[in-house]
């Protein structure tokens, strides 16, 4: 071998070997431990999964099929904070945070379907659902590979990661309060959970420990919470920007998309609920002083309505949190309520649907009421089950 390439490949192997080292001690420290964590998240019952790299869908699909949930949570991250506890009398998961648009949706209840099919599914739908850019990308096709672990995008991800100087500097800042999660005493596993106490609990439900716990910063100087009035999502709304962008006349396109999601459950023997999370009355009283954002919603309102009706589910329109008699600080910020607001909406949901009140039992439903109203027994002012 020439001593010129001999000595090209000698420092092409030193410096894998050296990259090689330093990934793996990044993602060490970070308590990513790819298909290890991915695995103990998946069959464990006392852990606290919050990656920094992703892979929900997977994630979410590996629990179903271990669950087998006769009652199942479809939505974004406006969902998350429905618990099992909430649903006495029937197995149950919450798929949240999968499927962010209705192509989403649809994606993900193809994967699922032929995996294991629940008895109910409580779909949650919000407004921006209906901007027809949302979700273009999704993956239409069945991929064999999206139930189990995948390390393209997490070996990706983590070098991303690797040279994001905010990410390490803010991981070593936290540092202090690694393998801790102080709010549920779960053992945690990726980044996540492991330095803010953040990620998905056993059911599937999500845990902001970050906001609950004080830990992101930045919440409170973008104005994200009560405390702030909602300032960042207010002027969203009067801006038309972010999520709030699109007010525009009702696309064939996502509305067909919902009808399909709504036709292959049915398909499938799945009673389908569908139900319109809260807001904030702080962003509502935006929304309805704001011409455009007002016309809108009455519009996705009725819409919506129309199309359940039209496709058999059953249909709960929950936007305005304060028809509930719950105060705005029941919320982590004003696009997610807390599981106090989840609860109530929990409680007044169930007498009017038919399908909630026979697979529901109503001696848990009385004990949920119980727990809600005692206070004392609440471990946060945002926790009703830790």
């Amino acid at each position: 071998m020439h001593p010129f390439l001999k000595r090209y490949l000698q420092a092409a192997t030193l410096t894998f070997l050296g990259l090689g080292f330093l990934l793996s001690a990044f993602l060490l420290f970070m308590n990513e431990t790819g298909p290890l964590g991915f695995k103990k998240a998946v069959e464990g019952e006392n852990v606290l999964w919050g990656s920094a790299f992703e892979q929900k869908s997977g994630f979410k699909l590996e629990r179903i099929r271990r669950l087998h949930p006769d009652l199942l949570v479809v939505g974004s991250s406006r969902a998350t904070q429905f618990r099992a506890e909430m649903f006495p009398g029937i197995s149950f998961y919450n798929a949240a945070m999968a499927a962010t648009s209705f192509p989403e949706a649809r994606t993900f209840i193809n994967w699922m379907l032929p995996l294991y099919r629940p008895k109910v599914v409580l779909l949650t739908v919000d407004p921006w659902w209906f901007n027809p850019a949302r979700g273009l990308g999704a993956d239409e096709k069945l991929n064999d590979g999206v139930d189990s672990f995948l390390w393209r995008p997490f070996i990706a991800n983590a070098l991303r990661g690797l040279s994001n100087f905010t990410l390490m500097k803010e991981a070593w800042l936290l540092s202090a309060q690694r393998d801790q999660d102080p709010l549920g005493k779960r053992n945690p596993q990726g980044f996540g959970a492991t330095f803010k106490a953040s990620g998905f609990r056993p059911d599937g439900s999500f845990q902001y420990g970050d906001i609950l716990l004080n830990i992101e910063k930045r919440y409170h100087i973008a104005g994200y919470g009560w405390q702030d009035d909602f300032k960042y999502y207010r002027n969203e709304v009067r801006a038309n920007r972010g999520r709030f962008a699109y007010t525009g006349t009702f696309d064939a396109g996502p509305s067909e998309t919902f009808r399909a999601v709504l036709s292959r459950l049915k398909e499938a023997g799945v009673i389908v609920i569908v139900v319109m999370p809260p807001f904030p009355a702080g962003l509502i009283n935006e929304i309805n002083q704001t011409p455009n954002q007002r016309e809108f919603f009455a519009q996705l309102e009725r819409k919506t309505e129309e199309i359940c009706r039209e496709m058999g589910a059953e249909f709960f329109n929950y936007h305005d949190l304060d028809k509930l008699g719950i105060s705005d600080r029941q919320t982590i910020d004003a696009l997610h309520v807390d599981e106090i607001s989840t609860a109530t909406l929990m409680l007044d949901m169930v007498p009017q649907s038919p399908s909630l009140r026979t697979h529901l039992s109503s001696s848990g439903m009385e004990d949920l009421r119980r727990r809600l109203a005692d206070r004392a027994s609440w471990t946060h002012q945002n926790i009703l089950f830790p």
